[in-house]
């Protein structure tokens, strides 16, 4: 999955940028590797919390730290603010919010002096949730609402076009912590030789979409010509845990136990987009929607390669 001939063409041109802040985090890679299959000669700028390098592509590329970076300066650019701070680098919500507050100060600072042609700031879908769950996810919706007031705020006073794209289910390439994400830890537990163990005594529904699709939909919408811009991610289909369970066992061609509690009463957990949008965005790109199966597939072989990586470097650690 490449970028669009819309952006491979734009980004051709020597005078048009593209900036990613986040670039070391999953959706950072995933964007800066479909960039990177359009790179022409116009500057692709990453950006992370400190410098140093970040592989994508099968390239290492040079990550600049976003704090006090210098601005873009002259010519078009599109500028990608995928940096965000969760709660394992925070535990303090007013604290969190003040840290993200700054990364995207950070981020709007970049822009000063430049002509950005489109200003994307990603969110959650967790934006729906708010006053809904434990603190903890309350606090994170409130961040992310909050988030998209102020970069709404920002671009109405500067009349700069703006995307949001509010992400809601991932899989494929550049996951990172699996363990956090019901498809990464199911496929992770696969490739361990099962169980596929899931913890819920309630329904929960998922719709994924894959990362480079999401990536390719993305820069595209980037340079489309409405002003204003917000699109949900919704994968082909939506699936019950369970169901997810099973085809990841089938994508594997596994026969691997699945283990669950007994569903209690409790409502369903649906955290599933409106993806018309999207759907609309992806079509325009000439692209078909990337299946469940596929997603599950390259998610596993990025996983597995992870892990064969970690042993190799435990092997040479442990070498005389």
């Amino acid at each position: 999955m490449h970028a669009s001939a819309k952006f491979s063409h734009w980004a051709g041109r020597r005078s048009h940028g593209l900036a990613i802040t986040g670039a070391s985090g999953w959706i950072g890679r995933a964007m800066a590797h479909a960039a990177a299959s359009a790179e022409g000669t116009g500057p692709l700028r990453l950006f992370g919390s400190r410098a140093g390098s970040v592989a994508v592509a099968g390239e290492t590329r040079p990550l600049e730290a976003l704090a006090g970076a210098a601005p873009l300066g002259e010519g078009e650019w599109i500028v990608l603010h995928l940096a965000v701070a969760g709660a394992d680098r925070q535990s303090d919500p007013a604290k969190l919010a003040a840290l993200n507050d700054r990364l995207l100060a950070e981020a709007l600072r970049l822009t000063e002096g430049a002509t950005v042609r489109r200003f994307v700031a990603a969110s959650s879908g967790a934006v729906h949730q708010q006053g809904q769950g434990s603190s903890d996810k309350q606090a994170y919706a409130a961040l992310k609402a909050g988030q998209e007031k102020a970069v709404r705020d920002w671009a109405a006073r500067t009349g700069t076009p703006l995307l949001i794209p509010r992400i809601f289910n991932v899989g494929g390439p550049y996951m990172n912590h699996p363990e956090r994400y019901a498809l990464g830890s199911l496929t992770r537990q696969a490739l361990d030789g099962g169980p596929l163990s899931i913890a819920a005594a309630r329904p929960v529904i998922r719709s994924y979409v894959h990362v480079l699709e999401l990536a390719r939909v993305v820069l595209d919408q980037a340079l489309a010509e409405a002003d204003d811009i917000l699109l949900e991610t919704q994968g082909a289909q939506a699936v019950e845990m369970q169901a997810l369970a099973e085809a990841v066992r089938a994508a594997l061609d596994l026969s691997v136990e699945i283990r669950r509690p007994p569903m209690g009463p409790d409502a369903p957990d649906r955290y599933v987009g409106d993806g018309a949008r999207y759907r609309e965005a992806l079509a325009a790109t000439g692209a078909q929607q990337v299946g469940l199966e596929q997603i599950i597939r390259d998610t596993a072989d990025w996983l597995a390669a992870l892990k064969s990586r970690a042993a190799a470097s435990d092997s040479a650690k442990m070498s005389p």
